[in-house]
């Protein structure tokens, strides 16, 4: 005989693949991984012998890629994370979540 205290119904979290936006962050992650690699290699070229293809490149149109790729993660992060919201929000009015209200402070 168990002494242990009868375990209450409490909804179990939901698992990485049932969360309804979790794949709209499929692509910050891409966008993050060539925009830190381009760093990397600014860096390299940096460090490297002048007169090379690479750090010619990354003289004449470094500032512009970093700049593009910038603005490219962060207008990505914001849409992923918009379509985030919208549905779980949506799921949680669906399935009658009482903290659909206070998730956002709409």
């Amino acid at each position: 005989m168990s002494d242990a205290p009868p375990e209450k119904d409490q909804p179990s979290p939901p698992d990485a693949d049932e969360e309804p936006g979790r794949g709209a962050f499929s692509v910050v992650i891409p966008c993050a991984c060539v925009f830190v690699l381009t760093i990397f290699l600014m860096i390299a070229a940096a460090f490297g012998q002048p007169g090379t293809p690479l750090s010619r490149f990354f003289d004449e149109y470094g500032l512009t890629i970093i700049a593009v790729e910038a603005v490219l993660l962060v207008g990505v992060s914001v849409v992923s994370m918009s379509v985030d919201r919208y549905l779980t929000t949506r799921e949680a009015e669906r399935t009658g979540d009482s903290r659909a209200d206070t998730a956002g402070g709409d």
